[in-house]
């Protein structure tokens, strides 16, 4: 069976991803499908050589609150292994669009703009201002 999903060590699956999970036994090679729910699931038994394949891992919700910064590692399919700053704007227009809330950039335009929706926002982590 080819497999075209990319292999994950246990350690760094997170909470809500579905994953592929193969192991032999008795020469025979098994599969199995999950959602992980770290709550009620524990570490795979150590007695059996588990490979772990990282299908699916859900977007984390963005933040409501108007003027929320993310750092932002990929917008628009352009990466930035630095990160850009990204505002939540307040209301207007951009509210009602089929794009839904808009981020602006702060320190710089992805593909000549400046406001990008949440579906163009495809890697992000919570930004924290602090005094310098």
């Amino acid at each position: 069976m080819k497999i075209d999903y990319p292999q994950i060590d246990w350690d760094d699956v997170q909470h809500g991803d579905t994953i592929l999970r193969q192991w032999q036994l008795n020469c025979v090679t098994s599969y199995a499908e999950f959602t992980v729910d770290l709550d009620t699931c524990g570490d795979p038994d150590p007695s059996i050589a588990f490979t772990h394949y990282l299908i699916d891992r859900p977007k984390p919700v963005f933040p409501e609150d108007y003027g929320t910064l993310i750092i932002a590692k990929k917008v628009r399919g352009v990466e930035f292994p630095e990160g850009i700053t990204l505002v939540r704007q307040r209301g207007g227009w951009n509210e009602y669009t089929s794009q839904g809330p808009m981020w602006k950039s702060i320190d710089r335009r992805v593909e000549g703009k400046d406001n990008h929706s949440e579906r163009q926002i495809e890697d992000w982590v919570l930004a924290k201002v602090v005094p310098a």
